[in-house]
């Protein structure tokens, strides 16, 4: 028995050294390979992360200041959010608001003015004979 216990403790042993020599195993040359190219792909990457946001800022900021200078050109002042149905003009100073339910769809809109047609070339050209609204 105390031989077989002898055994058993130097197998013990023998084991010990080979899982510790497994552990502290240098890396094969093709997993060194591998991960210095996962590596350097992780780095492109992120690299393209970044300029993507980059590029998406600037994006951003451009699609503002285009909105802002179309809003400015034109004097519009948009209300985000605020939905109004019938835009009533401020006639008679009571706010524009017509609290009057028989006036509501009273109003009719301006008539286009027709104007005998220049000799332009367009509209002579068309045969239409008629321009719209404005200076001669």
């Amino acid at each position: 028995r105390s031989k077989f216990e002898e055994k058993l403790r130097e197998a013990g042993k023998h084991y010990k050294a080979l899982d510790e020599k497994y552990r502290n195993r240098e890396s094969r040359p093709e997993d060194v390979q591998r991960i210095a190219l996962l590596e350097r792909e992780m780095v492109d990457k992120d690299e393209l992360v970044a300029k993507t946001r980059e590029e998406m800022l600037y994006f951003k900021r451009e699609m503002l200041n285009r909105e802002d200078n179309y809003n400015q050109k034109f004097n519009r002042t948009p209300n985000v959010g605020v939905m109004q149905v019938l835009k009533t003009k401020d006639v008679d100073g009571s706010g524009g608001k017509d609290t009057n339910p028989a006036s509501f769809g009273s109003r009719k809109p301006s008539p286009m003015r027709m104007i005998p047609a220049t000799n332009n070339s367009n509209s002579a050209s068309m045969g239409l004979g008629i321009g719209i609204g404005g200076k001669k």
